[in-house]
């Protein structure tokens, strides 16, 4: 019984390794209430470089990537901006040089990013 417990836990902690440094997705499926956007992932890490603090804000350098979603909800908390108007501002910033979407601008409009119904 102690082996297997043990073996267990061995498991876990070499797939939790294991899953640590895996590498990040080639596309992250964002939902959102006027439709869902496919975000190429791998594109835009080969564009900057693979510096992932660029988008991931908080991320140091090392370690495990944060999913967005683990400070920005859907709501704001606190100071924390709600993810919808984190996403914007940041694609806004690199894409247009602004932190607002101009409706003039192809990529201001909603349809750009977001697959409508």
């Amino acid at each position: 019984m102690y082996h297997r417990c043990l073996s267990l836990v061995l498991g876990l902690l070499l797939a939790a390794g294991a899953n640590a440094g895996s590498a990040p997705p080639d596309v992250v499926e964002l939902k959102a209430s006027v439709g869902p956007v496919s975000f190429a992932h791998k594109e835009h890490m080969a564009r900057i470089g693979e510096q992932c603090n660029t988008c991931h804000h908080m991320h140091k350098g090392s370690g495990p990537v944060q999913s967005c979603h683990t400070c920005h909800q859907q709501k704001p908390m606190g100071p924390i901006p709600e993810s919808q108007k984190a996403f914007h501002t940041t694609c806004q910033k690199c894409h247009t040089g602004k932190e607002k979407a101009d409706p003039k601008d192809p990529m201001g409009q909603c349809k750009f990013c977001h697959k409508m119904p």
